[in-house]
């Protein structure tokens, strides 16, 4: 799944949003304290999540890219169905609006969660889509409300 987005803040202020979740999520599911500057590509920690079934599965998450200029994050989801591949990158187009666009793969473990997704991703990429739009929106109407 792909989208494309455009923001009206900058990279740094989005990259800087992005690092700040990161963050957080390291030290509410990781049980890690980790400085801004110290995230970077290879951390890993585990994480309780729900599924599209609503489902609870526990992940291995690996930040597998992490770079600033360009700015570009890569995630691994590892669960027991297979790897989800989640990744951001934001280009500047302007001094306050960026591009950014969003990534995400899943590669099952066996032959039977690939075909399930698959078929599952049929009734459920519309609704993924729309929620990615609306978080990068909502992350957008935060930076500024913020700032």
């Amino acid at each position: 799944m792909k989208i494309q987005e455009t923001l009206n803040i900058s990279v740094n202020q989005f990259s800087a949003h992005i690092l700040k979740s990161i963050q957080y999520d390291l030290k509410e599911y990781g049980k890690l304290s980790v400085d801004l500057d110290h995230i970077r590509k290879g951390l890993k920690y585990k994480k309780q999540m729900s599924t599209k079934m609503k489902q609870t599965d526990n992940v291995d998450v690996e930040i597998t890219k992490l770079d600033m200029d360009p700015f570009i994050y890569e995630v691994t989801f590892d669960s027991t169905q297979g790897k989800t591949v989640m990744s951001y990158s934001a280009k500047a187009i302007a001094d306050n609006k960026c591009e950014v666009i969003y990534l995400e793969e899943f590669i099952g473990k066996n032959t039977m969660n690939k075909l399930n997704h698959k078929l599952m991703s049929v009734f459920y990429t519309g609704r993924s889509k729309k929620k990615v739009h609306y978080l990068l929106k909502a992350i957008e109407e935060y930076v500024l409300k913020g700032e």
